[in-house]
């Protein structure tokens, strides 16, 4: 197995360090323009995606491609992940950036960018330009948020607003649409057998 699969692994339960005391961000980047083998890579992906293509899929991953850490590898199982909803959550990972990891890339780039001093089950991500830490739901706005890291009290799936501290202290919520917590889906892409391929899929902290 590789040590970017192995790492996937041991990252859905792993922990890190908690550090605070600044104010700290993780803006929006895409590692993976200088890359064109991949760049090709990801057109024909999106194509694959964009039409549900459940064929494609299976040509662009590899044999053994992890789903999960009690799942059986392989294409079939992703396949499945997808039919129970998976393409749209996939769309929304493709659209937000590659991260260079290990021997490959992951997507979306906060993944592959959170610092790694920072518990990522209590963190999330701004994602979204405009947002703001509000007093309350829809209320007065305490600060912008310029891709912030914030501190969560708690990740509640399908919350629409979120109990969040600025790592400067600024305490508010904030808009559950606009951040991304790191336990949230992500793929990984490394290249077997000279051809890039999809290795992992998978959510958890």
């Amino acid at each position: 197995m590789d040590l970017s699969v192995r790492q996937f692994i041991g990252l859905l339960t792993g922990g890190r360090l908690l550090a605070a005391g600044r104010r700290r961000y993780l803006r929006p980047g895409d590692e993976s323009t200088g890359d064109a083998t991949f760049v090709r890579f990801l057109g024909e992906f999106r194509r694959v995606v964009a039409g549900k293509d459940e064929a494609g899929l299976r040509g662009l991953c590899a044999a053994d491609v992890i789903t999960g850490v009690d799942m059986t590898p392989g294409p079939e199982e992703l396949v499945k992940r997808m039919r129970a909803g998976g393409w749209a959550e996939l769309a929304v990972v493709l659209g937000m950036g590659a991260a260079r990891y290990e021997k490959g890339f992951v997507m979306p780039y906060l993944f592959g960018k959170f610092p790694e001093d920072l518990e990522p089950t209590e963190h999330v991500v701004t994602v979204r330009t405009g947002a703001v830490l509000r007093v309350k739901a829809g209320g007065a706005v305490v600060c912008p948020l310029d891709f912030d890291i914030l501190r969560v009290r708690e990740f509640k799936a399908g919350a629409t607003w979120l109990a969040a501290e600025r790592l400067d202290g600024l305490k508010g919520v904030v808009a559950a649409g606009d951040v991304r917590s790191l336990g949230a889906p992500r793929m990984f892409f490394e290249t077997r057998g000279g051809a890039w391929k999809v290795t992992a899929w998978g959510a958890g902290a």
